[in-house]
């Protein structure tokens, strides 16, 4: 499990290194390195679209880190021999250009494939080669990575000396770039060494040391992770209850974030050191635990927790029978079996009716808990259609208004003015100026009322509607806007979908208008076989999201997102200060 555990840390670090760029090249790649390791369709979707600019641009460099990320992303879906293809082609690239650094990060993602296909040859010749490369590149970050990983294969091949010489030395260069969450890690893989080598008490050392680690980094999953291992290390050296505060430690950490893997394993840890303190009822309990938590995970193998606690009290109720019958004789360990036989008959029809009974509750509970779920989710949809078309109904109405109303009243205003100046001969220089105020409310009236409802809208395909925009928006201010559709624009909307992404996108012009500072705006579109997705980015200022949404602000952005889902996709904001903002939609795929 410890081992296990700092597996699962190793990816979830590496997410750290994603960095926000400028420039529309290296905002897409970026996105890939983030998505890299969480989301691997949405990793290769931005990874191939850089890769597609990159070669527009004939940037090797930025074609072969792309052709890594897919390489990755199709390892992780389990694609072993289309990963090994991009990894190949990517240490072509970076080869090409000599780029050292490149071809470090390809032959440790080379050597970690095959370490998982068992090929130890291979990975051991591998991570040697990325050794003396990244001592060439004088990177520490990668040579530190790159230390951890041959130490890893060390640690597969049970050389636990050299693993453990290996962990050290990216502990080493990790400490010297007081990177937290590359130090915590590498005092994990010690700790898995020690556990190996039995020496517990250095393995809890290091778990020790490395939980301060977690914490300053923010790496939640880490934390819990961690104390979960120093609970596990506990049991293993016979301490089962000195390790039940960690697993209810770990516990609590991993609820907030939704790690549900940990829960259920903490629960499984809390029976084993119940059952260790010979309290089967409290372990027992702990067990249909686990198994709830199973339930939510894979809704199978409900009944395997409950028969192992079954089997171990049967087992022990057969032993005490033949405790008794050995002192009996023969005819009465036969009139004592069969009694005890038709007893345990009944016992376990008991047990097992049970057992049926509180998984037919477990799954009408869920069915209840999903029930409710899909209500509630179509209530908040229905809610938000509902605003929405409010608001497009109201938006008409003062379209009309305008127009109709006040924009007439003004229009019979100036006819008025002009026919009473000509009347009481009114010098022609101040009824002018009147005239000419009056005709520029009337301009200003009609320009308000076109932009609350443009009747130009309804017959136009989104690609117009967004070049239309963009036109007004241009003429009435500096911004510049670049607009990338990717032979897109013929593509078919319902009118409903024009309507509210048309108001998204103008709700995103105002608020970069109004508070980013920036002077260029990019507009990409761009659609696979799973979703289309729509991005609008700048070059302005940014801004904290979280403390935007948590003063209450934000109406404007809570008013897009209610638009996209009322359409059927997704609305993500990525924006940090100083770094400009990505606004993100998603939609079900055109094709």
């Amino acid at each position: 499990m410890l081992r296990n555990g700092f597996w699962f840390l190793l990816g979830v670090l590496v997410l750290l290194a994603a960095k926000a760029r400028g420039q529309s090249l290296a905002e897409n790649l970026d996105s890939a390195r983030y998505y890299k390791f969480k989301n691997s369709e949405k990793a290769l979707n931005f990874s191939k679209h850089s890769f597609t600019q990159a070669q527009e641009k004939r940037d090797t460099v930025c074609m072969a880190e792309a052709l890594l990320i897919e390489g990755v992303a199709f390892n992780l879906q389990g694609q072993k021999d289309s990963a090994l293809k991009f990894y190949i082609d990517a240490e072509k690239f970076y080869a090409s250009q000599k780029n050292t650094g490149g071809l470090v990060d390809v032959f440790n993602e080379l050597t970690l494939f095959n370490l998982k296909q068992k090929n130890f040859d291979n990975a051991r010749q591998l991570i040697d080669t990325a050794v003396i490369l990244a001592e060439r590149t004088q990177d520490k970050n990668k040579q530190a990575n790159t230390y951890n990983n041959k130490g890893v294969v060390f640690l597969d091949l049970k050389l636990f000396d050299s693993a453990l010489h290996w962990f050290q030395a990216g502990f080493d260069k990790y400490d010297e770039l007081d990177d937290n969450a590359g130090t915590a890690y590498s005092l994990g893989y010690m700790a898995s060494v020690y556990s190996e080598l039995k020496q517990h008490a250095k393995a809890l050392e290091c778990l020790q040391k490395s939980l301060p680690h977690h914490i300053k980094s923010g790496d939640k999953i880490g934390e819990a992770v961690n104390i979960n291992n120093i609970g596990e290390l506990l049991l293993q050296m016979n301490k089962p209850r000195e390790a039940l505060p960690y697993f209810q430690q770990a516990r609590e950490k991993s609820q907030p974030i939704h790690f549900l893997e940990l829960v259920e394993n903490t629960y499984k840890m809390d029976a084993q050191c119940y059952e260790a303190l010979g309290d089967f009822k409290k372990a027992y309990d702990a067990k249909l635990k686990e198994t709830e938590v199973h339930e939510k995970i894979l809704n199978e193998q409900q009944l395997k927790a409950i028969a192992e606690l079954q089997t171990k009290y049967e087992t022990g109720k057969k032993e005490q029978e033949n405790r008794l019958l050995s002192e009996t004789n023969l005819r009465q360990r036969l009139q004592l079996s069969r009694t005890k036989i038709i007893i345990a008959a009944i016992i376990l029809i008991a047990i097992m009716g049970i057992g049926v009974l509180y998984l037919y509750y477990v799954r009408f509970k869920l069915k209840q808990e999903n029930k409710f779920k899909e209500e509630q989710f179509e209530h908040e949809r229905l809610r938000a259609a509902a605003v929405v078309d409010a608001e497009e109904h109201e938006r008409k109405r003062l379209s009309r208004e305008l127009h109709d109303g006040i924009g007439q009243t003004l229009a019979a205003t100036r006819r008025k003015m002009e026919s009473i100046g000509e009347s009481i001969g009114v010098a022609d220089a101040n009824r002018s100026e009147v005239l000419e105020l009056l005709d520029k409310s009337i301009k200003e009236v009609r320009q308000l009322s076109h932009n609350m409802m443009p009747p130009w809208l309804r017959n136009k395909t989104l690609y117009q509607a967004f070049e239309e925009l963009k036109h007004q928006v241009q003429q009435s201010s500096q911004l510049k806007i670049e607009m990338q559709w990717d032979d897109l624009g013929q593509l078919q909307f319902e009118k409903v979908e024009v309507l509210m992404l048309y108001r998204s996108f103008q709700e995103m012009l105002s608020n970069i208008i109004k508070h980013a500072q920036a002077s260029k705006v990019n507009v990409e579109v761009f659609n696979d076989e799973k979703e289309l997705t729509i991005m609008v980015y700048d070059n302005g200022i940014g801004f904290d999201k979280e403390a935007v949404f948590a003063k209450g602000s934000g109406i404007g952005l809570k008013n897009i997102q209610s638009r996209i889902e009322y359409i059927g996709g997704t609305f993500e904001i990525d924006s940090h200060p100083g770094k400009g903002t990505t606004y993100t939609i998603y939609l079900p795929s055109k094709k």
